[in-house]
């Protein structure tokens, strides 16, 4: 089994070290790594997120809320929400 740990196994840390793995150094150690509610703004400051407008319209974008409320029991959950 794998076990959680908040410095060296969130989700954060894997999905920056999946990254490192094809791209090595493409994500370099940064405080927001660990500081989950600000690894959005790194992926955008890195270029990680395929995004033409600002940091702010982009999170808006992307946010599925109503979305994921609406669909919450359907089969096609994942499809819908990027209606």
């Amino acid at each position: 089994p794998e076990f959680y740990n908040t410095l060296t196994n969130n989700c954060t840390t894997n999905i920056v070290d999946h990254i490192n793995r094809l791209v090595p150094n493409r994500v370099p150690l940064d405080k927001r790594i660990l500081l989950n509610g600000q690894s959005d703004r790194l992926a955008y400051e890195l270029g990680l997120l395929d995004a033409d407008h600002s940091f702010e319209e982009t999170k808006a974008a992307a946010r599925i809320n109503y979305l994921a409320y609406l669909y919450r029991d359907s089969a096609d959950f994942s499809a819908l929400i990027r209606r």
